[in-house]
């Protein structure tokens, strides 16, 4: 894991995970449910594996903004996100949202608290990490945000949902596309 904020005031670390879960449409092997270092997603010239749809379709459509089911805002373009208080749709209508659910049980079994909480990194926090500050890519942010390809649990609209690229991309991508994205669990204890 990699520790992306340590919020002293309320004693909380967050970490997001080292690499994909071994979880999707093309897993390494059997379908094993924790990260593996060989699930990236797409990275050029290595093997894909991981890859997983964030949704089957867009049940967050008529259901964000104010006093909506999803608070906030739909967040166009990279330049629009700082504070910008993007609608976060990862739940229980996600694809990811058991596999989420099951590795957070798997670690509590390995040790972990009971009141560790599991999700998908927000749009909010990858900015925070140097990722569309002065271009629409993570090219400027740390470096351990471009080790694997994976969907951020924020919506940039109706039809799209933030993702993080190997190659850099801090973009959009179709909620049902399977292809190039994995699941990249982010912990907070």
């Amino acid at each position: 894991f990699y520790v992306i904020n340590n919020d002293k005031v309320n004693d909380k670390i967050t970490l997001l995970a080292h690499y994909n879960l071994n979880v999707g449409n093309n897993p390494k092997g059997t379908e094993t449910g924790i990260q593996d270092s060989s699930v990236k997603g797409f990275v050029t010239g290595e093997m894909t594996y991981g890859n997983i749809s964030f949704s089957n379709d867009n049940y967050w459509k008529n259901d964000v903004g104010t006093g909506k089911k999803y608070p906030g805002k739909y967040c166009y373009g990279f330049y629009s996100i700082e504070g910008a208080n993007c609608a976060y749709v990862y739940d229980l209508n996600s694809n990811l949202k058991t596999y989420v659910d099951t590795y957070r049980t798997y670690l509590i079994g390995k040790g972990a608290p009971n009141t560790i909480e599991a999700r998908l990194l927000k749009v909010e926090e990858a900015y925070e990490l140097g990722c569309g500050k002065g271009a629409s890519n993570c090219n400027n942010a740390i470096d351990f945000i471009r080790e694997t390809s994976f969907w951020l649990g924020s919506v940039y609209d109706v039809d799209y949902v933030w993702m993080i690229s190997s190659n850099g991309s801090f973009a959009k991508n179709f909620y049902s596309d399977s292809v190039g994205y994995g699941l990249r669990p982010v912990i907070v204890i």
